[in-house]
């Protein structure tokens, strides 16, 4: 593998999509983040309650962790900070996630090595991480990492988009194939609209009837059963021999 082509593919997307500090993924009036938000969460929960360590035995490494907000749900389920480190690529995000998060480590990574020692964390997070890499043997690089940094018996928790963003390529993701010298825990393939209350939808279709436009309407009413049936991401717990 080419040093840095997965810095350099990521880093060079990003720029353009969350250039900096900002934050382009805040699930205030975008209605697709926030299913995306919430469906994590409860995935994120019911990883956690089938692993076999507790809570306080965690330590955990988000992998791509942005601006720190899939950190942060540790936090919220139980964690201290001092159980939490983030990487991620992008230097602006990593200042924006310390601004954030003071009490959580967040490191710079260069794609090639986790810089920890081996078996520092037992469990390693990866959150709409593979869907952003361009090509197999680079996504099959950083699973390789995960493997190295992992002791037997730890955990990832993955959770991503079930096909490949557009600026990385086409076709789906395969997680069960990426992960698979781990055990496999739990797999949840999730619909695109899973956590957003159907009454939402109504009144979207309601307020376009009301505009008048026909044609609006009646693209609206034919896209919701995809929107609801879609499956959009995948959900994985596996566990190291």
């Amino acid at each position: 593998m080419p040093k840095n082509a997965y810095t350099s593919q990521i880093v060079t997307d990003y720029e353009t999509l969350e250039p900096g500090e900002t934050d382009s993924w805040n699930p205030l009036g975008n209605e697709y983040e926030l299913a995306y938000r919430l469906a994590v969460f409860y995935a994120l929960t019911q990883a956690l309650e089938m692993s076999q360590i507790s809570l306080r035995d965690l330590k955990v490494l988000d992998l791509g962790c942005g601006n720190g907000r899939s950190t942060r749900m540790y936090i919220d389920l139980g964690l201290s900070p001092r159980q939490l480190t983030g990487l991620d690529l992008r230097p602006g995000t990593i200042e924006l996630a310390k601004k954030l998060n003071p009490g959580i480590s967040y490191l710079a990574y260069d794609g090639e090595t986790i810089p920890f020692p081996s078996h520092s964390f037992n469990w390693i997070s990866v959150t709409t991480v593979f869907s952003s890499i361009k090509g197999e043997e680079c996504r099959r690089h950083i699973v390789e990492q995960i493997y190295q940094a992992l002791p037997p018996g730890g955990y990832v928790f993955y959770f991503d988009l079930r096909l490949i963003n557009w600026f990385a390529g086409i076709g789906p993701v395969r997680p069960l194939q990426l992960f698979s010298k781990f055990d496999r825990v739990w797999y949840y393939p999730v619909k695109h609209m899973d956590f957003i209350p159907l009454d939402k939808q109504f009144r979207k279709v309601s307020q376009v009837f009301r505009s008048g436009d026909i044609k609006q309407f009646r693209s609206t009413i034919l896209s919701l059963p995809a929107r609801f049936l879609q499956f959009s991401h995948e959900a994985l717990l596996v566990q190291k021999r």
